[in-house]
């Protein structure tokens, strides 16, 4: 059985999920998380991002995080492995989308965003963030400049930016399904990807890595939302974090520890249970 904290001869990996965990849902600051990224670069532990952000938003924010460790982008449709950051014979049996300097990208969602704006564009009450100026995307979303055309740079799903007609009109869920894609839903929007792949199946090849290469590793995942239940239905250690509103979202899930701290600081109160205390 797996008991907190972690003791110190276990291995531990950590996903956690984004906007609304690790940094706040509606600044996009990461600065009540500070302190809990020192303690897992003290312990080294790695941080894997699985969010429904892009390559390029992720990419930045190891950057500013200062976090060396393969991440899951898009709610699961591709993994990023930092190149050398694994022994090449172990590297997952996937389809190469693309070759970054930095980055080898593994795609598992069935197809990349051509087809998904084909079916969009049949519906025009349905708008994504590709469909809406750059003032109109950062009404919805807060976001300005260079880290507006991060959100946009999407390459297997689509994010939209009103979700009711979305959710309530049979005719393009139907044309969703038959072209192999579903919604999930995050945070604040609802987001359109493959039906193949989430959070969870991506989340599974990337453990499944992880055991080759460390020695009885001991998974925790950390989230906030709906779309990220198959991410922690995955871990050892399954932490829910409240959101800003003082609520939980519906996530059941036996086992589930939740925050009494909202955001970045249930990120932090996860994190100091995960290495040093008990949550109750």
């Amino acid at each position: 059985m797996i008991t907190l904290p972690v003791r110190n001869d276990q291995s531990l990996v950590l996903f956690t999920d984004l906007d609304g965990t690790l940094i706040d849902h509606h600044t996009y600051s990461y600065r009540r998380s500070e302190q809990a990224l020192k303690e897992l670069e003290i312990h080294h532990v790695p941080l894997v991002f699985c969010s429904s952000k892009t390559y390029s938003e992720q990419v930045y924010l190891q950057q500013q995080m200062s976090v060396d460790a393969p991440f899951i982008i898009e709610n699961g449709s591709a993994l990023v492995i930092p190149k050398g950051y694994f022994p090449s014979e172990i590297l997952p049996v996937l389809p190469r989308y693309i070759d970054t300097e930095k980055h080898e990208v593994f795609a598992l969602a069935h197809t990349d965003t051509s087809a998904l704006h084909q079916i969009i564009k049949r519906f025009p009450a349905v708008r994504g963030f590709s469909d809406v100026s750059d003032a109109e995307l950062s009404l919805h979303t807060g976001l300005h400049g260079e880290a507006l055309l991060r959100a946009r740079d999407r390459w297997f799903t689509e994010t939209l930016v009103e979700t009711p007609e979305a959710k309530n009109t049979p005719e393009f869920l139907n044309a969703l399904a038959v072209s192999g894609f579903s919604t999930s839903q995050g945070g604040r929007f609802l987001t359109i990807q493959s039906a193949s792949t989430n959070k969870g199946v991506a989340v599974r090849h990337l453990m499944s890595i992880f055991r080759q290469t460390t020695s009885s590793p001991v998974f925790a995942a950390i989230g906030d939302s709906p779309n990220d239940l198959p991410m922690l239905n995955c871990a050892d250690i399954a932490f829910q974090v409240r959101r800003a509103d003082g609520n939980y979202a519906q996530i059941e899930l036996d086992g589930l520890r939740r925050t009494s701290g909202t955001g970045p600081a249930g990120f932090e109160e996860a994190v100091q249970s995960l290495l040093h205390s008990r949550l109750k």
